[in-house]
């Protein structure tokens, strides 16, 4: 089921769907409107309306992916519906106006068969401190997650952080990920993810050609590595690389993995290569 820009009353009537019980998929996103105007607290004001929201996902025993999109106090939702679901799911993607919570990563850590987890806020981040509580909750349930294929977050992640994800998440080949401030030292431990074939990074990055050639080598050195069409992306690159060194980077991971290599000094320009 899709249920796309749904404006306040949408969001508010979403209990008449109770009796929809036999649900695979189930994709809800809110307008931006909708989002801005509705509280994240809209259990408070509606509390038979949110209780019934719980109650009916609750019954989705066959629900495998859900994706919630702008949508208002998005993570209590989902925390109130883990806590008595009875549902595996595969595949979760979360957006919402303010930055993520702990609590939230913690109750995902009783879903072991996610394989897709995509968790942002809208608009983007501004503090990039990154938070010890939620990273620690963050690592807990990868390490409930066996067979995590792609994690997509903008929590700023401490460098401790990534070193836990990349020795637990085995099989991740798609990896998005921002902090305060990435250099080389990052790049280490993501070499050591055998089947990296994505990888976005949202920066702030101070990167440099020499740290990103030995990355290449050290993935392409892997006993078991498969890095087929690694595409590499530096969203946020403070120190913009000269045309010879993007040019040798380019061609390393060419070369060594067919794959590609994109920098950008800041999100609009990315958004503008997109869309040329």
């Amino acid at each position: 089921m899709k249920l796309s820009d749904i404006e306040q009353t949408g969001l508010l009537a979403l209990n008449e769907l109770r009796e929809c019980v036999a649900l695979e998929t189930l994709l809800i996103s809110a307008t931006r409107n909708c989002a801005l105007t509705t509280s994240d607290s809209w259990k408070n004001d509606n509390e038979q309306v949110f209780n019934e929201v719980v109650r009916w996902l609750q019954r989705c025993i066959s629900l495998k992916r859900l994706h919630l999109e702008y949508f208002p106090g998005s993570p209590l939702l989902i925390m109130e519906v883990l806590s008595g679901a009875r549902f595996r799911l595969k595949s979760l993607t979360v957006s919402w106006r303010k930055s993520s919570q702990p609590e939230l990563y913690a109750s995902l850590a009783h879903q072991p068969d996610l394989q897709e987890v995509i968790i942002r806020s809208h608009p983007p981040l501004d503090n990039l401190l990154a938070n010890d509580a939620s990273c620690a909750a963050l690592v807990g349930a990868i390490r409930k997650w066996s067979n995590l294929h792609e994690l997509d977050i903008d929590e700023p992640l401490t460098l401790g952080t990534i070193e836990q994800i990349c020795k637990t998440g085995r099989v991740l080949e798609h990896f998005c990920f921002t902090s305060p401030k990435i250099d080389d030292s990052f790049l280490q431990p993501l070499a050591t993810l055998p089947q990296l074939k994505r990888l976005l990074i949202r920066g702030p990055s101070v990167l440099t050609p020499e740290g990103l050639l030995q990355f290449a080598q050290r993935l392409d050195e892997q006993p078991h590595g498969s890095h087929k069409r690694l595409f590499i992306t530096l969203e946020q690159q403070l120190h913009k690389f000269s045309e010879q060194a993007k040019k040798e980077v380019s061609k390393a991971f060419k070369d060594r993995f067919r794959g590609y290599f994109e920098e950008f000094q800041n999100v609009l320009e990315r958004w503008q290569s997109l869309h040329r």
